[in-house]
């Protein structure tokens, strides 16, 4: 029971972290907007600091879901998933259209039927953060096809697929970005395992299975390879190139893999100690709550901020310290909401 516990507290560590990482990396998005001044190496390095977070949230979703069958069934798995993620995103991207319009953003004129369902397919358009409800409706699509793997073999066939995964879906492709004597054909992957289906599976496997420390100092070597080859990589060859270079800039490349693997697992390993600590264990409990009503509303706030403000974005005090303040404000907007019976389903 100690150890179970441990475990759901480590998730609701990493959920809170991820959350709060996302919004820093949002309140840095003068990263994209590439310059040779100082502002931008320090938005670099906060950049690929951070990179973890979507990832990271893709891996709690494997270890919260892949064993839905020993809680309920596949029909009551998908109804909850579109209670919880599909009916807000619905409602807040028509937020969205209204915020946009509101902020001169959108004509009201170009919002028609098929500028509604292309952007409700598109998921980015509307609101630009909603890109990650696609690829998280395909892993919930997915998972229930992984969870029907018997328990006993699950780790085997979860190994297999990871493995697998990352040499022909990652680290081939990445490879033969640099040299020609890496053959690499498309059409040679693990399909079933491509792209932020990859985390899913990762994530279950290192919930569940105890790391030996020999195995957890390799996997901290690698994330340090990851994160440093993902940020002095980015510098040096944006620089060259004048514009923000994504060579080691990808969710689905090595770097990120490698260091959002590295920061799970540091996470899980450091969360017990964490915990224990009063103050710390209430703080990660309320935000917990609040965690995906903040992602569904942490955008527009932010630029409503900017917008009535007018604040140098590229200030280093106010990328580091309006994530704070965002977060706060998106949590007494969600627990308004909440007291509001006909409301409080949008923001679960």
């Amino acid at each position: 029971m100690q150890e179970s516990t441990q475990k759901s507290e480590s998730i609701m560590l990493m959920n809170v972290i991820s959350m709060l990482a996302v919004v820093y990396l949002h309140a840095n998005d003068c990263f994209w907007a590439f310059s040779t001044d100082r502002y931008w190496k320090s938005a670099n390095i906060i950049e690929a600091g951070l990179y973890f977070a979507v990832p990271c949230f893709f891996m709690i979703t494997g270890a919260n879901l892949l064993d839905y069958r020993q809680r309920y069934d596949t029909k009551t798995f998908l109804i909850k998933r579109v209670k919880k993620t599909v009916f807000p995103y619905i409602f807040w991207s028509f937020i969205g259209i209204g915020f946009n319009i509101c902020m001169h953003n959108l004509q009201w004129n170009n919002v028609t039927i098929k500028y509604v369902i292309t952007g409700l397919v598109n998921g980015g358009s509307i609101v630009t953060t909603y890109w990650f409800f696609m690829p998280l409706y395909a892993a919930y699509l997915a998972i229930p096809l992984f969870s029907a793997v018997e328990k006993e073999k699950r780790k085997s066939v979860y190994v297999y697929i990871s493995v697998v995964g990352f040499l022909l879906n990652v680290l081939i492709p990445f490879a033969a970005k640099f040299t020609d004597w890496v053959p690499y054909n498309p059409g040679f992957r693990l399909f079933v395992n491509m792209s932020y289906l990859f985390y899913v599976v990762v994530g279950w496997l290192l919930h569940t299975q105890e790391i030996k420390r020999k195995d957890r100092i390799v996997i901290y070597i690698l994330a340090i390879l990851g994160l440093f080859t993902n940020m002095i990589g980015t510098y040096f060859l944006s620089m060259r190139d004048g514009t923000v270079n994504k060579t080691f800039n990808g969710y689905n490349d090595v770097p990120c893999i490698l260091y959002a693997i590295g920061v799970f697992v540091l996470i899980k390993q450091i969360a017990p100690k964490i915990m224990d600590v009063k103050w710390i264990r209430a703080i990660v409990v309320y935000l917990n709550k609040y965690t995906f009503g903040v992602y569904l509303l942490h955008w527009s706030v932010l630029k409503a901020v900017i917008r009535l403000t007018r604040v140098n974005e590229v200030s280093l005090i106010w990328r580091l310290l309006s994530p704070i303040g965002i977060v706060a404000v998106c949590v007494a907007i969600i627990w308004v909401i909440r007291k509001i019976p006909v409301l409080k389903h949008v923001v679960p």
